[in-house]
């Protein structure tokens, strides 16, 4: 089962205090010493605690001072190229929340000038009984978005234009389609022909076909007149 998260805040009960600074010393030990065995570098920690008059240090002494001297070696200005004290984060994370808050406003704005404008568009709000602001802020959203169409048509107009596939250059062979069902003619049904019902027979290819046509069309008609006597076109 996982852990319920720790609310960070100060101890105020000295024994529970004392007992959560020992077990998350010998946490930060061992994180420190999976670090370096799997990234294969060299770390050190110093401790202060106010139960102690002596620092804790890890993973020795000398292991520290090595550290230290190694660090002393390296120019000064790739010292602090990435160090951070208490003071410059507290910066950063003050400049990061301020962008935060600014894009949250821009978002914000944008959505209630589309609500504006849908409102204007649909006649539930009229535009004229708008303040001058309202107003001002709906000409900069309605440039801002033409401004992004122009840029996305001149985007598209840039593009080469996507190769077209060359066409089959056989003929195609006549084919002979007959069109008509029961939808078209509600005494259709079995395949038999009600109320003088003939279909229609489109053929886009020669006069060989249309005479086959013509043939197949023949000897339909004398089938039904075998079977009914007599045929009637209605």
């Amino acid at each position: 089962m996982p852990k319920n998260k720790v609310k960070l805040a100060f101890i105020s009960n000295y024994h529970a205090r004392r007992t959560s600074l020992k077990k998350r010393k010998d946490s930060l030990k061992k994180k420190l010493n999976e670090l370096c065995t799997l990234c294969d570098i060299e770390a050190c920690a110093i401790m202060y605690s106010p139960n102690e008059s002596h620092p804790d240090l890890w993973p020795s002494k000398e292991g520290v001072e090595n550290v230290v001297d190694q660090f002393h070696k390296i120019p000064e200005m790739e010292q602090s190229k990435k160090m951070y004290n208490h003071d410059t984060y507290i910066k950063s994370r003050i400049t990061k929340t301020e962008e935060q808050i600014k894009k949250h406003i821009k978002d914000n704005w944008e959505s209630e000038m589309h609500n504006k404008m849908s409102e204007c568009f649909s006649r539930e709000r009229c535009i004229s009984n708008l303040p001058i602001t309202d107003l001002n802020d709906l000409v900069k959203f309605a440039d801002q978005r033409v401004s992004e169409i122009e840029s996305l048509i001149e985007s598209l107009k840039s593009k080469p234009p996507a190769a077209v596939p060359p066409r089959d250059s056989q003929p195609l062979e006549p084919q002979t389609v007959v069109c008509g069902s029961n939808a078209d003619n509600p005494g259709m049904a079995g395949g038999m022909a009600a109320n003088g019902y003939v279909p229609v027979v489109e053929n886009p290819g020669t006069f060989d076909a249309v005479e086959t046509t013509d043939e197949w069309f023949s000897d339909w008609i004398d089938n039904m007149v075998d079977t009914f006597g007599s045929f009637s076109r209605g």
